[in-house]
């Protein structure tokens, strides 16, 4: 009797831990689809877990960091909201009064668009940052290969600096991912920067409404 017992409580032990297995496999199913997805990825990537749309919003993250890396404005504006067309921020402080925002048809021609504007203000003297659409691309935008980022964040921050952080505030419906590089150990990896980009639901799709950098400040 006392050998049945001692069966029966190993056995009740094994179901408990078997389900407790399962319980954190299916827990981490979206974060896994997701890491899976990134392919060969650094130990520090973030990944949010607690949206079933975290997937789809990493791969159209990377699918306009790719048409932004090869100058694919036509394709770009595919993804821009129809409503709403994109606001480009050179910083996290997002400020839609004074940031610059663009239409589908806008977009679409900034290949051939050779006209300077105001884009925000930066630094510590916070002086307007003027320039044309191909200078701020490479400046603000696609400073770095970020289709290859390293540091993926999901509707978190990747890294912050001191600059204000008001993405929620300016766009309380939307979903965000971070494409990060997260600095350089001989710059004591101060040197991280962010592509963010900002999308909102439209009838159903995921559409562009923000293009936002980020980098350290002191």
């Amino acid at each position: 009797m006392k050998k049945a017992a001692s069966y029966l409580i190993v056995a009740l032990l094994g179901m408990v831990i078997g389900a407790s297995i399962l319980l954190l496999v299916f827990r981490n199913a979206d974060t896994q689809a997701v890491n899976n997805a990134l392919g060969n990825v650094s130990p520090n990537t973030v990944v949010d877990a607690g949206s079933s749309t975290n997937l789809e919003l990493y791969e159209i993250a990377v699918e306009a960091a790719e048409y932004i890396k090869y100058g694919d404005y036509v394709s770009l504006a595919s993804m821009v909201h129809p409503v709403y067309g994109v606001y480009f921020s050179p910083t996290p402080t997002i400020n839609l009064k004074n940031n610059q925002c663009f239409d589908q048809y806008e977009v679409a021609a900034f290949d051939s668009d050779d006209s300077s504007y105001v884009w925000g203000n930066a630094g510590g003297e916070m002086l307007p940052i003027e320039m044309d659409i191909k200078t701020y691309m490479g400046t603000y935008v696609y400073d770095y290969d970020y289709v290859s980022a390293s540091l993926v964040s999901i509707n978190a921050p990747a890294k912050t600096g001191n600059s204000l952080e008001n993405i929620v505030e300016s766009f309380p419906k939307g979903q965000y991912v971070d494409l990060c590089f997260p600095g350089t150990a001989e710059n004591e990896f101060n040197d991280w920067r962010i592509l963010r980009l900002v999308f909102e639901d439209y009838e159903g799709t995921l559409r562009l409404t923000a293009i936002i950098h980020s980098q350290y400040t002191i």
